[in-house]
């Protein structure tokens, strides 16, 4: 501030977008007049006196042939130090948390698609895993908030498969920490239990089977289980006016089996809509909330009533 104090309104603003340039752009000024003025933005005599003064004394020609700042240039130079050492330190990070995995380097849609190599999943088994484990994060055991992770048991990068038998669900805390962990905490059972919601789901397709002979063709369809059944819940979630995290919400209603209550919860969603206040001012719970918390018992809010006028007082009015 000293060395600038004595500058006049002009030069110190002329110094100021010169020195704006040189850390923007991390180079020595030209040594061009003309360009130094483009810089500033000096169109009048006085203004590019005021430039070419601020570029003698603040930045003169060094042996390279530019304009040099001694100070701008050891802040650049400590930027790109600061830089180089967290970078540095990223990758020692890194190296120490996921090892010297097989996929390191590459990015990550390519690991992705080296783990699809080796195996895959469909949505189909990974809303079974999650309906098995009741939505919940198979390490800590707490309610996933929102889309529950989907983590890789061995991580893509240590060259795990994108198959169910590699994946399960976790909450974003857990997922966060789990660094090159391959501890499986799925439960022990997982197996039988995730081909028995697939055989139960209505997601899968039917299995049919078929007998031809000359005279007549029977086609056998596998009931659909009375259990979990989602055949209704298109229709809940038509009707529902915040329509977020559908997944989720279509896993509730099939474990608390809510197609015997579809009527009396399409219903009271209505209702809600047009009478609730809560629900008209714009505070409506998510779908899942509003099923796993069993809000269809909840009260209708209405606003208080405001007391009318007393006729008495509007008696001194007339007086």
């Amino acid at each position: 501030m000293q060395d600038t104090a004595h500058l006049s309104l002009a030069e110190h603003g002329a110094y100021t977008m010169l020195l704006d340039h040189y850390y923007g752009s991390e180079k020595p000024l030209p040594n061009d007049n003309t360009a130094l003025f483009r810089i500033c933005r000096a169109f009048t005599q006085d203004e590019q006196t005021a430039v070419m003064n601020v570029a003698d004394s603040f930045f003169p020609v060094n042996g390279d042939g530019c304009r040099h700042n001694k100070r701008a240039d050891k802040e650049i130079e400590r930027r790109h130090s600061v830089g180089q050492s967290r970078a540095k330190a990223g990758k020692s990070a890194a190296k120490s948390r996921w090892g010297e995995g097989e996929l390191r380097g590459l990015t990550r849609s390519e690991r992705l698609a080296e783990a699809r190599i080796k195996g895959t999943h469909t949505d189909e088994e990974w809303e079974a895993m999650l309906l098995i484990h009741d939505n919940k994060c198979s390490k800590c055991g707490c309610d996933c908030i929102g889309a529950p992770c989907k983590d890789h048991i061995t991580p893509i990068v240590l060259g795990g498969s994108d198959s169910i038998d590699n994946i399960q669900p976790m909450c974003r805390n857990c997922n966060s920490k789990k660094g090159s962990d391959t501890t499986d905490h799925r439960r022990k059972d997982w197996e039988n239990a995730l081909q028995n919601a697939l055989q139960n789901s209505p997601l899968m397709p039917r299995h049919t089977t078929s007998t031809s002979t000359t005279t007549s063709t029977s086609t056998t369809t596998t009931p659909k289980s009375p259990q979990g059944g989602s055949e209704r819940f298109d229709e809940f979630w038509e009707v529902y006016p915040k329509k977020m995290a559908k997944k989720s919400a279509l896993t509730k209603w099939k474990r608390k089996g809510l197609d015997k209550m579809a009527d009396q919860l399409i219903a009271d969603v209505k209702n809600r809509i047009e009478n609730d206040d809560q629900w008209s001012g714009g505070f409506i719970p998510h779908p899942t909330t509003y099923i796993n918390g069993e809000r269809w018992n909840d009260e209708i809010s209405k606003r208080r009533q405001q007391p009318s006028p007393s006729p008495t007082g509007n008696a001194f009015l007339d007086l």
